[in-house]
């Protein structure tokens, strides 16, 4: 009897272990999760803002620009809320949120049509001396840049705007 009941208290310590681990790792996965966008002050002017494990990283300087910081970054956020910012695309002149690599423009970010030619934003991103085309690739007529990975790795004190509106 005591036997049973060793054992039994065995599988359901066991159990309780197994469902305690399995969440915290599960939180821990999470964190990347934990970027929030916005709009801020940066360099006398506005930039959408990463703030994540490693700190506030600027993402695009919007010079003087406060309603579109504001409308764009508020965008970021809602593309980070809805799991679509994993990586940054872009696709003729959209630039979107998408969950994968090769994914589909799931959280339209903002058209690029009114604020320069999309191929020479996505050429100067290329050449930021912080992403050393560690974060770029290329699928079919698209290119994508893994915004999350970047915002983990690269600490803000290496960081300068992705992006640049004068």
């Amino acid at each position: 009897m005591k036997a049973k009941l060793l054992k039994y208290s065995l599988l359901t310590l066991s159990l309780s272990l197994g469902f305690l681990l399995t969440n915290s790792q599960g939180a821990n996965s999470q964190s990347i999760q934990s970027i929030n966008y916005s709009c801020g002050s940066y360099q006398q002017g506005y930039a959408t803002l990463g703030r994540g494990s490693l700190g506030v990283s600027p993402i695009i300087f919007w010079n003087n620009r406060q309603p579109v910081c504001n409308t764009v970054s508020a965008r970021f956020q809602i593309a980070r809320d809805n799991g679509n910012l994993r990586f940054v695309m872009r696709e003729n002149n959209l630039i979107c949120g998408t969950n994968r690599h090769g994914g589909e423009c799931l959280n339209l970010l903002f058209a690029t049509d009114t604020l320069g030619n999309a191929q020479v934003l996505w050429e100067r991103l290329r050449n930021n001396n912080a992403i050393e085309g560690r974060f770029i690739t290329e699928s079919s007529s698209r290119d994508y840049f893994n915004l999350e990975l970047y915002l983990e790795t690269v600490p803000p004190s290496e960081q300068i705007p992705l992006l640049i509106f004068d």
